[in-house]
């Protein structure tokens, strides 16, 4: 939720916001919203993801964090707009700024890694590779946009099969890679997949300490980890939802299960174990 005033801000960034940001602030995730003391048990203020909340059937937001959206898209649907839809088509037309006819890595096909590969689509990515050790995201992936899959070895960990892979593909590497697996042992493989001069995106937000082979940068790499594919919600949720309705976006299909309150075991491990896109709950079924 941006000031709108603060340096970044007036310059652009408004996703990483000075007075707003968590991130900014070092896990200060009350800094611009609502207070803790608004929601309470015990007498105790609760934090909710983000000071937004989640898996609750109320929650309280100051009014910059809340965004209209037209009652003609389902809500199931629309609630997922708000984090890996956002993180996955920002960090392609916003960070990226994916050119038409390019060629593209997707390491991870999850809920953010889906999302860019149809970003990609949007944009006009001559080829989609997308790097997978799941069955079912592979066949996602499939569904979804991709125009090459590459079933990961689950030996391969720094992915340097796949790489070969990739290469035979594109020729001299791709243009961009996107990593959204949040394994920190995979921080530095979007690097591994782009040709020189080409653009590596951090997307999943690694934030471990992990070492990284300096020979990887060779020669005029971009490395970037955006924050929330520097989206705006203001901006951009009109522009997710406007390529919903015309077809080129798919959030119906990305919703695999909806889940009763008293099954959110069974979600996180449906969740964990890669059976599923995005997994909604819902308070009426």
């Amino acid at each position: 939720m941006p000031c709108g005033t603060c340096f970044q801000c007036l310059n652009g960034q408004t996703n990483i916001c000075e007075k707003n940001s968590p991130v900014v602030h070092h896990g200060a995730y009350n800094a611009g919203h609502a207070g803790l003391e608004r929601t309470t048990y015990q007498g105790q203020g609760i934090l909710r993801s983000f000071n937004l909340g989640t898996m609750s059937t109320h929650t309280i937001v100051r009014e910059p964090a809340a965004i209209k959206v037209d009652h003609d898209i389902p809500f199931t649907s629309a609630c997922i707009v708000g984090c890996g839809v956002m993180t996955g088509v920002g960090s392609v037309l916003n960070t990226a700024q994916v050119k038409p006819g390019s060629q593209v890595v997707v390491i991870g096909a999850g809920g953010v890694g889906l999302n860019i590969i149809q970003a990609a689509q949007i944009a006009g990515a001559a080829k989609i590779i997308v790097l997978e050790i799941s069955d079912i995201r592979i066949q996602l992936a499939r569904e979804f946009g991709a125009t090459d899959l590459i079933k990961v070895d689950p030996t391969d960990l720094k992915l340097q099969k796949a790489k070969k892979q990739v290469w035979e593909i594109t020729e001299r590497g791709a243009d961009y890679a996107f990593e959204c697996t949040g394994i920190p042992a995979l921080g530095d493989a979007p690097l591994l997949m782009v040709r020189n001069a080409g653009m590596a995106v951090q997307v999943s937000g690694i934030e471990q300490e992990i070492s990284i082979d300096m020979n990887l940068f060779e020669w005029d790499k971009i490395y970037i980890n955006p924050l929330y594919g520097k989206c705006n919600p203001k901006i951009d949720f009109p522009k997710i939802i406007s390529y919903y309705k015309n077809g080129q976006l798919k959030l119906d299909e990305l919703i695999s299960k909806k889940y009763r309150q008293d099954q959110l075991s069974e979600a996180f491990d449906d969740m964990l174990n890669g059976r599923i896109a995005k997994g909604v709950i819902v308070f009426d079924i």
